[in-house]
């Protein structure tokens, strides 16, 4: 019948949306807990990193989550972070960030300048990115996306937005 046939394609294509995609919403279900704060938790397992991020006051769901300071990044500027903050944070050397807000997460190098994965809630919405209740935002990357190490638990800071 055709609801089987929709219902093995629909199948068909959650699994490889699981196998290709970069970057998912949604949380890590078991894994290990690399850090938790009240503002946001980092999760791992084989494949991915999972970032669970909380608001930091009253309203909007945004920050971002810098990680990997990098010392010969001191000295510079970061074109791409100084368009995101319009000079109104300093770039103190970290090398990516996991910027987030209410309809969308993004991996940003801020040594290179590139985006290296974006996820947009209008492009495809999800019930599991963001949770209006608990004002929680959910994303998962594959860790081929950090060829230099996952976030250390001393070598991140947080930045509202």
């Amino acid at each position: 019948a055709w609801s089987e046939v929709l219902l093995g394609f629909n199948e068909f294509i959650e699994k490889k949306l699981v196998d290709e995609a970069e970057i998912l919403p949604g949380k890590i279900k078991k894994g290990n807990k690399l850090f938790e704060n009240d503002f946001f938790t980092i999760t791992e397992n084989k494949n991915w990193i999972g970032f669970e991020c909380k608001a930091q006051k009253e309203g909007d769901v945004t920050g971002n989550i810098l990680f990997q300071h990098q010392n010969n990044l001191d000295s510079i500027s970061s074109a791409l972070f100084e368009e995101q903050y319009n000079r109104r944070q300093l770039f103190e050397g970290f090398r990516f960030g996991v910027k987030y807000d209410q309809n969308e997460a993004g991996l940003y190098d801020y040594g290179t300048n590139h985006l290296l994965a974006k996820y947009i809630w209008g492009i495809s919405p999800s019930d599991k990115y963001f949770d209006k209740e608990k004002r929680v935002v959910n994303i998962k990357m594959k860790k081929i996306l950090f060829p230099d190490g996952i976030p250390k638990k001393n070598n991140f800071k947080l930045l509202p937005d």
